[in-house]
C-alpha cells in the first residue's frame, strides 16, 4: 500500500525552516494548522524535494522532535523534475510515522525572486512483494488539462489495446508532460487488502516520456500501487506547474485474475 501527497508555495524572499504549505488534497485530512494527518501509522517509504534555490528541507512531527527532525536527501535544484529524479530512499531503512500527529514539512532556500518549492511524501506499510507473473507495459492517454499548482483528476483514461477482461495490478507507473511534478494514481471503489481506501500512490513525474524516469518506479520495485477490473481503470492526478494538455504515461500491469468479477 502506497499513499503520495504534497507541499508546494511560492516565495520570494529567502527562507529559513519555514513551513511549506500543504496542498488541499481530499484524500488526506488536515490538522488546524493544515498538516496532513495519517488515520494510522505508516513507513515513510520516499520522499522528494524540489526548488530552484533550495537548500535543506525536514520533515518534523512531535514524534521526531525529541531525537531529530529528518532531512530529505538528496535535493533537485530545479523548477521541475529531471528526467532521472533525485529521492530519498527512505525504503531502504525507513522511519514510521504516529497516526493523527500532523506532518509539517520546513523549507530553506536563497531565493532573492520568486520561484515555487515542492515536497512530495510517499508512506506506505513496506510491503514490497509483487506477483512474479507475466508484466505488460501498457500506454496510456488522456482528454485534459491540468490546472496549475493543486491536483487535477482526469478522468477516464485510454489504453492503445483492450485489456483482457479479469483484474490487474499495477506493478509500475509513469507519466511525463510539460511542467509536471507528480502524478498519482485514483482507483474506483475500495481495493482489497487496502485499509486505507482513500490513498492515492503517487510518483515524481518528468517532463517527457522519451527516455524512462527512475526505475524505482517501475516493475514492482516498490510493491504493488493497486489493483483494478478491465472495465474501470483508475484515473490519474496531475500536479502541475503549466496547464499542458492531455498527458500520457505507461502502466506496467499483470493479470491477477482472468474472467469477469464474481457477482
Amino acid at each position: 500500500m502506497l499513499w503520495t501527497f504534497a507541499y508546494t508555495d511560492s516565495t520570494a524572499a529567502a527562507q529559513v525552516d519555514t513551513d511549506i504549505a500543504f496542498l488541499a488534497d481530499q484524500s488526506v485530512v488536515p490538522d488546524g494548522a493544515n498538516h496532513p494527518l495519517l488515520p494510522l501509522p505508516l513507513k515513510l517509504m520516499w520522499c522528494y524535494a524540489l526548488g530552484l534555490t533550495v537548500t535543506r528541507m525536514r520533515i518534523n512531527t512531535p514524534k521526531f522532535r525529541p531525537f531529530a527532525r529528518p532531512l530529505i536527501r538528496p535535493i533537485e535544484g530545479a523548477a521541475t523534475p529531471s528526467s532521472r529524479p533525485q529521492l530519498s530512499e527512505n525504503w531502504r531503512n525507513t522511519v514510521a510515522f504516529n497516526a493523527v500527529e500532523g506532518i509539517q514539512v520546513l523549507r530553506t532556500n536563497t531565493t532573492g525572486v520568486a520561484e515555487r518549492d515542492f515536497a512530495l511524501l510517499t508512506v506506505g506499510d513496506g510491503n514490497r512483494n509483487v506477483l512474479q507473473v507475466d508484466e505488460y507495459c501498457m500506454r496510456f492517454t488522456t482528454v485534459f488539462v491540468p490546472v496549475v499548482n493543486v491536483w487535477t483528476i482526469s478522468g477516464a483514461i485510454a489504453f492503445d489495446d483492450p485489456l483482457t477482461a479479469g483484474q490487474y495490478a499495477i506493478n509500475g507507473f509513469e507519466i511525463g508532460s510539460a511542467g509536471a511534478v507528480a502524478t498519482r494514481l485514483v482507483f474506483p471503489g475500495p481495493q482489497a487488502g487496502n485499509p486505507l481506501p482513500q490513498a492515492r500512490p503517487g510518483v515524481v513525474a518528468t517532463t517527457t516520456l522519451v527516455t524512462q524516469g527512475t526505475r524505482y518506479f517501475r516493475h514492482g520495485y516498490l510493491g504493488e500501487f493497486g489493483r483494478f477490473e478491465s472495465f474501470q481503470p483508475p484515473q490519474i492526478e496531475m500536479l502541475n506547474t503549466a496547464a499542458t494538455a492531455n498527458p500520457e504515461g505507461y502502466l506496467d500491469i499483470v493479470l491477477t485474475r482472468p474472467g469477469a468479477r464474481a457477482a
